[in-house]
């Protein structure tokens, strides 16, 4: 098993892969709603940012893990943003509803009202993991904690810490005991909150 950061462009079939895991394995995330090309759009301009970081777990020369970080979380919604009125259009055209309010929360700051303002300026100036997944089929064998372990240790430079939003009580606990990370508050979505997990790094 490999891990590796991506920094050049990467051919379709690799692109459709990661596309596969977040569409199976990233259920609640608003850019897994959105259609298949615009998924590899958005992987596709994060592999061009310099403010994103796309990182793959690869076995047997398949990719079987990926995630996607920012320097902070502002830069990923600025490349979201240079594309909302296209994602907008494929959300509605496919009656993401749940989804469309999310974003609509998200982009007008509407999610983090249960945040102080300690924390909101914590988690604005941490590295934020935005989304992390590895195939159903690979789970449990500690790739998850080795590509976290990868990623920790890359940012180190960047930011003093490292933030994520977690849904289901088996990921709080993969943070929390595997990793050490702590929760600092809850952001709000459609249909239950979220927890916001920080780890100094």
């Amino acid at each position: 098993m490999q891990i590796t950061k991506i920094k050049k462009k990467i051919n379709k079939k690799k692109l459709f892969e990661i596309t596969s895991i977040i569409q199976s394995e990233n259920k609640s995330s608003i850019i897994s709603s959105l259609s298949k090309r615009n998924i590899v759009l958005f992987l596709e301009k994060t592999i061009e940012s310099k403010k994103l970081e796309l990182f793959v777990a690869t076995y047997k020369k398949r990719i079987v893990g990926y995630a996607i970080v920012a320097l902070r979380n502002k830069y990923l919604k600025q490349v979201f943003n240079q594309y909302i009125l296209n994602f907008l259009f494929d959300l509605i055209f496919r009656l993401k509803i749940v989804t469309l309010l999310n974003a609509s929360m998200s982009y007008m700051k509407l999610d983090n009202i249960f945040l102080g303002k300690f924390e909101k300026e914590k988690i604005s100036n941490s590295i934020n993991l935005n989304m992390i997944a590895i195939h159903k089929k690979h789970q449990s064998k500690g790739i998850g904690e080795k590509l976290m372990k990868f990623i920790i240790k890359d940012f180190r430079k960047d930011s003093n810490y490292i933030s994520c939003e977690i849904e289901n009580l088996r990921s709080k606990k993969f943070y929390q005991k595997k990793l050490g990370f702590k929760q600092v508050g809850i952001i709000l979505r459609i249909p239950k909150l979220m927890q916001i997990l920080i780890k100094k790094i």
